[in-house]
C-alpha cells in the first residue's frame, strides 16, 4: 500500500510539475511574442535590385488596339469604270482643228498730215477715246508689209539663185536675196538677207 501510495504521489506529482511546466512555457511565450512583434517593426529587410527599363516597343506590344465596329471603319471596295476608256479613243479620233485668228479691220491711213491737232480733236469729237493712233515709218500696214529672214552659216560666195530655188520650194515667193557686209570692213559674211512677200507660212521657213 506504501508503494502504491508513493507511486501515486509521484505521479500527481509529475502531472502537476509538467502542468506548471507547460504553463511556465506558455506564459513565457507570451512575453516573448510582443518583443519579437517589436523587434520586426523596427527592423525590415529591403531588396535592392535593378529597375527593369521598358523599351517603346515593349509598350506599344502590351497596349492593346482598340477594335472599331463602326461601320465606315471598314476597308474600302475597290471600284473601277469599265466605259473610262471611251472618252480617250474618242479623243483619239477627233482630229486636231485649229482655229483661224479673226481678221481685224485695216486701220485708216492718213498722209500728209503737218499737224495733228485738229485730227485729234476731229476723233475725239466721233470716237470719244475710243481710237488709236500710231505713226508710221512707211507708207503700209502689218499686213501688207514683206517678210525678211536672214540665212546663216552661208558662204558669201554661194549664188543667189541657188538660194531662191531653194527657198520657193519651201511654198515661199522670194523678192530678193543679198549679202550682209561688216560696217566697218565692208566685208561680206556668212549671212544673207532673204525678202518674202507677205504669206500665212511666213513663219514656217
Amino acid at each position: 500500500m506504501e508503494y502504491v501510495l508513493k507511486n501515486l504521489r509521484n505521479k500527481k506529482y509529475l502531472t502537476t510539475t509538467s502542468k506548471g511546466s507547460k504553463k511556465k512555457n506558455l506564459s513565457n511565450k507570451k512575453r516573448d511574442k510582443p518583443a519579437e512583434e517589436s523587434e520586426e517593426q523596427f527592423f525590415t529587410e529591403v531588396h535592392y535590385g535593378k529597375r527593369q527599363r521598358s523599351s517603346p516597343e515593349a509598350v506599344m506590344r502590351n497596349q492593346k488596339q482598340t477594335k472599331l465596329n463602326y461601320w465606315l471603319a471598314a476597308p474600302a471596295v475597290p471600284t473601277s469604270n469599265s466605259f473610262t476608256g471611251l472618252d480617250e479613243l474618242e479623243l483619239a479620233d477627233k482630229p486636231e482643228t485649229q482655229t483661224p485668228k479673226p481678221i481685224r479691220p485695216p486701220p485708216l491711213f492718213i498722209d500728209g498730215v503737218k499737224n495733228i491737232q485738229p485730227l485729234l480733236k476731229l476723233l475725239e469729237d466721233i470716237a470719244k477715246g475710243e481710237y488709236e493712233i500710231k505713226v508710221l515709218r512707211g507708207d503700209k500696214s502689218k499686213q501688207d508689209r514683206s517678210f525678211r529672214v536672214v540665212l546663216k552659216n552661208l558662204h558669201p560666195s554661194t549664188d543667189k539663185e541657188d538660194i531662191k530655188i531653194a527657198v520657193e520650194e519651201l511654198n515661199h515667193k522670194v523678192i530678193n536675196v543679198w549679202n550682209i557686209q561688216n560696217s566697218r570692213r565692208k566685208q561680206a559674211l556668212s549671212m544673207c538677207n532673204i525678202k518674202l512677200e507677205p504669206r500665212e507660212n511666213n513663219k514656217d521657213i
